[in-house]
Formats: C-alpha cells, structure tokens, sequence
C-alpha cells in the first residue's frame, strides 16, 4: 500500500482505522517523522526505516497503539513523541542475530541455545560400527 511512497519523509496515521503492526510501512525507507496517535497499530517497530527520527503516539481513546507507547515509554521526548532512534539503538541487537552484547543475553537462554543447536547437528552426524 506504501511501497510507491519510498521517498516520503512524514507521515501522519492518527486518527485512522489503521490496524495491525508497521510491516507495512518497510518500504518508507526515507521515512523521519510518524504518527500513529489513536490508531490500532499494535507492533511492528522493527519495520520501521532506521532514519525515523520521532514517533508519535498520543493516545484520546481507547487504541491500541498504547503498545508501542509502553515499547517506547523509555525514549519519551514529551509531548507524546517518542525518541526512535534513541530505541533503534538501544533495540535493534534483537534484529540482528551474531550482534547480541553479552551483557544482554540470559546465561539460561544461551546455554539452552546451545544444547538446541547441539541436537540439531547431531541429526546430521552418521554412525559407523
């Protein structure tokens, strides 16, 4: 729906029926400033262009794009606008698999990664008698 639109640097949502999360909007690749106050966005922060800079997200009635409100309650800049780049930096080592900082990774988790890829190459290994 967007795709045509790659060029574009802001864009206003609020107040619309819009629903789902921001995959959509992956191909706004120049995309600086969003607004998605009072829509039904739900997720979907990934998608968006590493170059948006704000996000706003103020919310009137009852949306939920009050998700990505508490996904971004950390980078509040006032005035219902939300520091994405800030977030993009802070989060994107989740997006990146091979650049997740030690400090960030549950010992458990990485263990049981392990051991999970440990039994996929196993299925791989041939035994001789």
């Amino acid at each position: 729906m967007f795709s045509h639109l790659s060029g574009l640097e802001v864009l206003n949502l609020r107040n619309n029926n819009f629903r789902g999360d921001l995959r959509v909007l992956k191909d706004l690749v120049n995309l600086r400033s969003l607004d998605i106050s009072d829509t039904n966005i739900d997720g979907g922060l990934i998608y968006l262009s590493e170059k948006l800079e704000s996000l706003f997200c103020q919310i009137e009635k009852e949306s939920e794009c009050r998700k990505i409100k508490e996904a971004l309650k950390d980078y509040d800049l006032g005035n219902d606008c939300y520091d994405f780049q800030g977030w993009w930096k802070d989060e994107n080592w989740l997006a990146i698999p091979g650049s997740w900082p030690k400090d960030k990774i549950d010992k458990d988790l990485e263990s049981s990664a392990r051991e999970e890829n440990f039994r996929k190459k196993k299925k791989f290994f041939w035994v001789s008698e």
